[in-house]
């Protein structure tokens, strides 16, 4: 007797009732446990094993689970010899309109590597593609988009307005024709639309009818920077075009470092194509980057007893899954307001602009940045309350070399383009192998006169912490060749202290 599964454009739904042993193989690769599960009240009590399951039935049958697993459920039936049927549950009746856009532009050649990518996704119709930030994966949906060709396009962006405002942009110039916005105080729908993801879940959430009865004829899902696929805002956002037939998403870190990988997967498919940063650097196709170790001897780094610690950050998370007030305390203390690590910072920054380099300076915190930024003469200091247009400008500045350095928070960590920025000193310690990809991204791109990029790693040793972080980084520098070859560790002391 075949296993009958049910395919629906968000869940799919196991019809047949499955043997004990099949139904456990389902159940295994279906839940995973998310990241510091062992730090949490109910698994220490007993109460919970762990595991988040994806994998759903009410009294036992149906049984359900993101259509985006479906190979992973597959695979695990047929080990126990069970022939299986397919069947399409996707909405009836939905027929697409044609979109209008026009031939591809000349002025632009797809690489062979993007050729491959959309048909890829063309012909898999849902998963990632992975591309290393500065190869084009903008362009690369574009394309995609084009050749789809049917229904509405729903772009789905994270929290960027200036993100947001850059892919409208390339969508416009390539599709040549009008592309919608959802987010950054605006509602503009057309036939291909980006949205910032909360702006459209608070639209789902009123109901706004315009927009839903638009998402109805939503043929195309593309998600960019897809990692954040797991929040709550994406999912809603993806979940709520049920008639749509593509569901892509596309990024240069396709997934993240806190366990919940299944989640992204569930809710698109795996990778349908990937590349490399080695394979881009070994083609020319990204700058060679240069990385300097800067360690520091933090060993001093410590919070006497019977401290007074902030209340502020009582819900700050330590990087690790976990909240502490003592971590958040300790990072202020030492990191944000630590002038001579700070002033360790500047000098870098300074030292490399002396050689003819101009470049980022990146923090998590406004008045860290502020700080910084104070230190390095000439440096402009951009935050997420600057608007979009302030932003904008910011980079043109550093492109046309009326400024050297921008000293930055996360406002720049993904999507933005700024091929001239030439080296990149993160202020703030990472653990996420994420953020530290996207942030090289910003200048790994390549340049006229640019055939290098200066990554500036600082590894705080000796204390609780830092060490962790840095040994975290390490581990993916170590993945790619491309940057370790060119690895230089280096010892430093904060003059002072």
């Amino acid at each position: 007797m075949p296993v009958i599964i049910e395919r629906g454009p968000v869940m799919s739904r196991i019809v047949t009732p499955l043997p004990e042993a099949i139904n456990k193989a389902v159940q295994e690769i279906t839940r995973y446990r998310p990241e510091g599960y062992q730090f949490m009240p109910s698994y220490k009590a007993g109460t919970w094993d762990g595991y988040i399951s994806l994998y759903r039935s009410r009294n036992g049958i149906p049984r359900t689970y993101p259509t985006g697993l479906e190979e992973n459920v597959v695979e695990a039936i047929k080990k126990f010899g069970s022939p299986i049927e397919l069947h399409d549950a996707s909405p009836k009746g939905f027929e697409p309109k044609d979109l209008l856009v026009a031939d591809a532009p000349e002025e632009i050649t797809l690489r062979d590597y993007q050729v491959e990518a959309i048909d890829a996704a063309l012909s898999k119709k849902r998963g990632i593609v992975q591309l290393p930030t500065g190869t084009g994966k903008t362009i690369t949906m574009a394309e995609t988009i084009r050749q789809i060709g049917r229904g509405n396009v729903l772009i789905v962006v994270y929290h960027s307005k200036d993100l947001l405002h850059q892919t409208a942009s390339v969508m416009r110039n390539y599709l040549r024709m009008p592309v919608g916005v959802i987010g950054d105080g605006k509602i503009q729908l057309e036939a291909v639309t980006v949205a910032i993801s909360d702006r459209l879940q608070r639209e789902l959430k009123k109901p706004n009818k315009d927009i839903v009865n638009w998402l109805k004829d939503v043929y195309a899902v593309c998600v960019d920077e897809v990692h954040h696929i797991r929040a709550e805002t994406v999912q809603a956002c993806a979940n709520a075009c049920a008639n749509a037939v593509y569901r892509l998403g596309f990024s240069g870190t396709p997934f993240r470092d806190q366990g919940d990988d299944l989640e992204i997967q569930g809710a698109l498919a795996g990778k349908v194509y990937s590349k490399s940063l080695t394979w881009m650097v070994d083609r020319g196709y990204l700058c060679q980057p240069v990385l300097y170790r800067i360690e520091v001897d933090a060993s001093g780094w410590t919070i006497p007893p019977g401290e007074e610690l902030d209340e502020v950050y009582d819900e700050f998370d330590d990087g690790g899954g976990r909240k502490s007030k003592e971590f958040m305390h300790f990072q202020r203390k030492y990191i944000w307001e630590n002038e001579h690590r700070n002033a360790l910072i500047a000098r870098w920054a300074m030292s490399l602009v002396d050689k003819g380099y101009r470049g980022l300076v990146m923090t998590t915190n406004i008045e860290h940045g502020r700080r910084i930024s104070e230190l390095i003469p000439g440096s402009v200091f951009v935050h997420g309350k600057d608007s979009s247009s302030v932003r904008r400008e910011v980079l043109k500045d550093l492109e046309e070399g009326v400024s050297d350095v921008v000293v930055c928070t996360t406002i720049y960590n993904e999507g933005i383009d700024c091929p001239p920025a030439s080296f990149i000193i993160p202020a703030q310690p990472y653990r996420s192998n994420v953020i530290t990809i996207q942030q090289q991204g910003r200048v790994l791109r390549p340049y006229p006169g640019k055939d290098r990029a200066i990554l500036v790693d600082i590894v705080d040793l000796g204390n609780k912490w830092y060490p962790k972080q840095g040994k975290a980084r390490m581990k993916y520098y170590e993945s790619e060749p491309a940057i370790t070859r060119f690895m230089k560790k280096k010892s430093a002391k904060l003059l002072g202290g």
